[in-house]
C-alpha cells in the first residue's frame, strides 16, 4: 500500500514530537511511505499547499482542520483517508468548553477553525486518537468504531527517570499542575479543590506551570511561566510529590506518564485521555469531571497517607515502563495495516 503523509510540523518536542512517531511507524509498517513536510502553520494554508502535493496513493494521512483540500484530491486518486487528532472530536470541544471559555472572555475555536474541521470528518474513511475517551466523543458524533483507532502516547523511561521524593524535613508538600491551557485542564476545579482540602495547612505548594495569566494566587500557590526545556522539565517533576490533571476535555496528557515515569502519581479525571493508563488507587488516582469535593479529597489523601502516596508513585513508573514509545508505534502499524486488509492490499 502506498501511504502519502503530510505534516507542517516538525519539531522534535511537544505535538511535532509525537508527528515523528506516526512516521516512524508508518516507516515501520513495511508500506511504502510517500512524506511531505510543508513549512505554512496556518492550517487553512497549509491544507491548500498541501493539496497540491497529493500524489496517486492509496491511503492520505493528515490531521484535521488542515486537509479538506488534500481529502478532495486524494479521494480522486481512489485513496482512503486517516485523519489523526490529538484531542477530542471538535463538535465534543466545542459542547463541553464554550461555556468555561465564556467564562474566561475566550473561544473555542479560531475564527472559522470549527466549520472547517467539522467539513472534514464527513470526508474522511479512518480516524487516529489518543485514547479511548477521545474515540468515544467520535462515537457518539456517529461515527462507527471500527473506523476509529486509538494509540495512547509513550513515554521515554531512559530520559524521564525514577527519582527519590523530596526531603520533607525542609521543604512542603508539592503538587504540580502543567497546563499550556488552563481552562482545558481543569483550573477552574484545581483551585477550589486545592483550597479546600489544604485551607488550614501550611506546609504545601501547588506548582502551577502556565503560559495563561491566573491572577489571585494565594501564597502557597507558585506559578511559572518561563520556557522549559525537556531538562528542566524532568527536574520538576522530581521536585514535587505529585501531579494533578484534572482535565475537563483532553485527548490524552502527555504531562501524566511522564510524571509516572519520575515515579510521581499522577490525579487524573475521568475524560483525561491518560486515564487509560491509570489505575485508580493503584498507580494514581482517576477523580470525575468538575467534581471538587472528590479532586480535594484525593489531593489531601496523598499529603495525608504520604507512605502510600511514595508506594504508589513506585507503582507508576511500573506502569510508565510499560507505555513506551515503540507501544505506540505499534499501535500506529496495526490501524494502517488494519486499513490495508480492508482494502485488500
Amino acid at each position: 500500500m502506498k501511504v502519502l503523509y503530510q505534516v507542517n510540523l516538525d519539531k522534535p518536542e511537544g505535538p511535532g514530537f509525537v508527528l515523528q512517531q506516526i512516521r516512524q511507524a508508518l516507516e515501520d509498517s513495511g508500506h511504502e511511505l510517500i512524506y511531505h513536510y510543508i513549512p505554512v502553520r496556518d492550517p487553512l494554508a497549509f491544507d491548500r499547499a498541501a493539496s497540491k502535493q497529493v500524489v496517486p496513493c492509496d491511503l492520505l494521512v493528515s490531521g484535521v482542520g488542515g486537509s479538506y483540500y488534500q481529502q478532495l484530491r486524494a479521494k480522486r486518486y481512489g485513496a482512503k483517508v486517516l485523519l489523526t487528532r490529538f484531542s477530542p472530536h471538535h463538535a465534543f470541544t466545542q459542547r463541553v468548553l464554550a461555556a468555561h471559555y465564556a467564562y474566561f472572555g475566550k473561544r473555542v475555536f479560531g475564527e472559522g477553525q470549527l466549520e472547517r474541521a467539522l467539513q472534514e470528518y464527513p470526508l474522511a474513511d479512518y480516524h487516529l486518537v489518543l485514547s479511548s475517551q477521545s474515540k468515544q466523543t467520535y462515537v457518539r458524533e456517529g461515527i462507527a468504531a471500527d473506523r476509529v483507532f486509538v494509540a495512547n502516547l509513550g513515554v521515554d523511561t531512559d530520559f524521564f527517570t525514577e527519582c527519590s521524593m523530596p526531603d520533607h524535613t525542609s521543604a512542603p508538600f508539592r503538587v504540580l499542575f502543567i497546563a499550556t491551557n488552563a481552562i482545558r485542564k481543569g483550573w477552574r476545579y484545581l483551585l477550589p479543590a486545592w483550597e479546600q482540602a489544604f485551607h488550614d495547612i501550611e506546609d504545601v505548594e501547588l506548582i502551577v506551570k502556565s503560559s495563561m495569566e491566573l491572577a489571585n494566587l494565594n501564597p502557597q500557590i507558585r506559578p511559572i511561566t518561563q520556557w522549559f526545556d525537556m531538562d528542566e522539565l524532568r527536574d520538576l517533576y522530581h521536585h514535587v510529590d505529585i501531579t494533578a490533571l484534572p482535565s475537563i476535555e483532553d485527548g490524552f496528557g502527555a504531562t501524566v506518564l511522564e510524571s509516572m515515569a519520575c515515579g510521581r502519581l499522577p490525579i487524573v479525571t475521568d475524560v483525561t485521555g491518560a486515564a487509560d493508563v491509570v489505575t485508580d488507587g493503584s498507580d494514581g488516582y482517576i477523580v470525575p469531571v468538575a467534581d471538587v469535593d472528590a479532586l480535594a479529597e484525593a489531593l489531601y489523601s496523598c499529603y495525608a497517607d504520604y507512605m502510600r502516596t511514595i508506594a504508589m508513585g513506585r507503582c507508576a513508573r511500573e506502569t510508565a515502563e510499560l507505555h513506551p514509545w515503540s507501544r505506540f508505534r505499534s499501535d500506529v502499524i496495526r490501524a494502517v495495516n488494519a486499513i490495508a486488509k480492508q482494502k485488500g492490499l
